[in-house]
């Protein structure tokens, strides 16, 4: 995801509408977190935690608690 966002402007439309994505992409990660945590298979929870904290660990915390407050007004249907 990174990578797709090197590769774009940041002024652009494009840029901004896969930032409305992230958080659903951020949701899903944790959907894929509680499945695989149900199913006990803690290799692939930790290989989609690693995949969100690279993703997160770049965000300022305003941006992060923006995106966690976004995600706490979502429905659970996501």
């Amino acid at each position: 995801m990174n990578l797709d966002f090197q590769n774009i402007k940041p002024t652009s439309i494009e840029y901004l509408q896969r930032l409305r994505d992230e958080c659903v992409l951020l949701k899903q990660c944790d959907n894929v977190i509680a499945f695989f945590k149900k199913h006990k298979q803690t290799d692939k929870v930790a290989q989609v935690a690693l995949i969100k904290l690279d993703h997160v660990y770049y965000k300022t915390d305003s941006i992060y608690e923006n995106t966690k407050n976004a995600l706490k007004n979502k429905p659970k249907d996501l």
